[in-house]
């Protein structure tokens, strides 16, 4: 139990932590990683990792791919199955930034990728997992608020368009219902 997780350590000097299915052993760290990560970072790789597994990225990544699989000629289906996994990451660091905060999950991703190409480990890739943006991500504001102005101008542009639907499908759906006589 390490910070409030069940974590399963590995004796592996390298800089590793990731997640597997909570059946074959859930999170997984290695002792490399737990000596280069101090606390606020190590709650953040936890939170990261322990939002896939609560999410059950597994079960949607395996879908994905038995689908990609079966679907593979078609376009949109290979697009979907490519991008899937990168989502997934994307939602475990949002998790992991709402419960540990920025600061430390961007300082882990750092530490964590230093540290494996230091060492030419696996984990070479960690800090692009999701792109070679992730950390510009992270660390990107939240939008402005939108204005006023853009609000009711969408709302009205959005009624329009419903009153321009409902002039043409009324008399469509009493033609259809009534006969045409």
């Amino acid at each position: 139990m390490i910070r409030g997780h069940d974590v399963l350590v590995t004796d592996d000097p390298g800089a590793e932590a990731f997640a597997l299915p909570a059946r074959h052993g859930g999170i997984v760290m290695s002792s490399g990683a737990l000596a280069l990560l101090d606390g606020d970072e190590l709650d953040a790789v936890l939170a990261h990792e322990q939002a896939h597994l609560s999410q059950r990225h597994h079960l949607i990544a395996a879908l994905s791919l038995h689908i990609g699989r079966v679907l593979r000629p078609i376009p949109f289906i290979r697009a979907a199955t490519a991008a899937i996994p990168l989502y997934l990451e994307i939602a475990a660091d949002d998790a992991a930034r709402n419960r540990a905060g920025t600061r430390p999950l961007v300082s882990a991703l750092l530490r964590l990728r230093t540290h494996s190409a230091a060492s030419s480990t696996s984990q070479a890739g960690v800090l692009h997992a999701v792109g070679p943006h992730r950390i510009r991500t992270l660390l990107r504001e939240d939008p402005a608020p939108r204005s006023r102005t853009t609000i009711l101008a969408t709302s009205a542009q959005s009624m329009i368009l419903v009153l321009l639907s409902t002039a043409v499908a009324v008399p469509w759906l009493v033609a259809i219902t009534t006969g045409c006589t």
